[in-house]
């Protein structure tokens, strides 16, 4: 979907806001913000940024949805199979910006998509989100969508490795908490079968 809105504003928001940064182009759009690709203009660095417009500003659902995971990311960082979050704040009182690390191979998705995995890769990549479902597992946290499309593939010393992004629908539970019962969450194709029935499920899911 297109964001008129978000994607007008753009430009100003990374020069106002993130000063040291020049807009270099959109990577998507969703319903409610889009992620552009900026260049650190002192260092050569290049970020991911996504801009959120709630449509009820930042006291509705939308922007405490948006906050939620943005927080869940970042308790996640330590783990290196995660796509980092550096920053991330508020603007004129109806903009939420995330900066947070550059995948420059796109999504496992687009990977697959274009037949341009090789042979060597798929262990490593198995290994690297194996751990990073592990880690997810320690800090009792339930990704519920995970998919080619919120896997994203970038270079780190000479290989390409796999990270996990898009937390929007993940939750964490305490150790004391009983499995819980949401309904269907994700996509339906890459559900767990305890998530398309409907049956009580923990972070062992």
């Amino acid at each position: 979907a297109e964001v008129t809105g978000v994607q007008t504003c753009a430009l100003p928001i990374c020069r106002s806001v993130l000063t040291d940064f020049a807009w270099e182009g959109k990577l998507g759009a969703g319903a409610f913000g889009m992620v552009s690709k900026c260049r650190n203009i002192h260092t050569n660095s290049i970020r991911a940024i996504k801009l959120v417009m709630p449509p009820n500003g930042l006291e509705g659902t939308e922007f405490k949805e948006a906050v939620a995971e943005t927080t869940l990311q970042q308790k996640l960082a330590a783990s290196q199979d995660m796509c980092k979050i550096y920053s991330w704040g508020t603007f004129a009182d109806k903009f939420l910006y995330v900066m947070m690390e550059f995948c420059d191979h796109g999504t496992l998705a687009d990977v697959l998509r274009d037949g341009m995995i090789i042979s060597s890769e798929r262990p490593s990549w198995t290994l690297q989100l194996s751990r990073g479902l592990k880690h997810m597992e320690i800090l009792k946290v339930i990704h519920r969508d995970i998919k080619p499309d919120n896997i994203l593939i970038t270079n780190q010393d000479g290989q390409r490795v796999a990270k996990y992004s898009d937390l929007g629908l993940a939750i964490q539970v305490s150790d004391t908490q009983k499995p819980l019962t949401h309904g269907e969450a994700g996509t339906p194709m890459y559900m767990s079968p305890e998530l398309e029935s409907g049956k009580p499920y923990s972070s062992n899911t």
